[in-house]
């Protein structure tokens, strides 16, 4: 896997969609093993970490459409709650599904403001607690 992205690591569509054909094979086999709380998890940690690295990048660039693409995120966050809630979740793993609803709230609240760098502050506190509090366990 790792061979194949570097060899086309200078064609971003390319490494995408060798990540995502290995996403896939990840989430085939932890389903047939009865593993869908495990690929639950995999997803959203994906998709933390996506959210957190565009925030990052917009909050730096103050990039308008970045802004607006994560402010887009709204509608794959609401799919992700749902997906977790109907996962069996650890009582050590709850956190993960709370402050995702947190963070669902606050994409409302910047739903009824201007798409800018201070209406996204907020959505990106929020997502770099929740990252912090799952790489480091506090």
């Amino acid at each position: 896997l790792f061979d194949r992205i570097q060899a086309q690591e200078s064609n971003k569509d390319s490494v995408l969609e060798i990540v995502i054909d290995a996403f896939k094979k990840v989430d085939e086999t932890l389903k047939y093993n009865n593993r869908p709380t495990t690929s639950a998890f995999i997803l959203a940690g994906c998709w933390i970490e996506g959210l957190y690295v565009s925030c990052q990048m917009a909050l730096g660039a103050n990039n308008e459409k970045i802004i607006k693409a994560i402010l887009d995120q709204k509608e794959s966050l609401k799919h992700l709650i749902v997906m977790l809630e109907s996962s069996q979740l650890t009582e050590n793993s709850q956190f993960m599904l709370q402050d995702l609803k947190k963070l669902y709230r606050s994409f409302d609240v910047a739903e009824t403001q201007t798409a800018n760098k201070a209406t996204l502050e907020p959505i990106c506190r929020e997502v770099a607690a929740l990252r912090k509090r799952i790489t480091t366990g506090a």
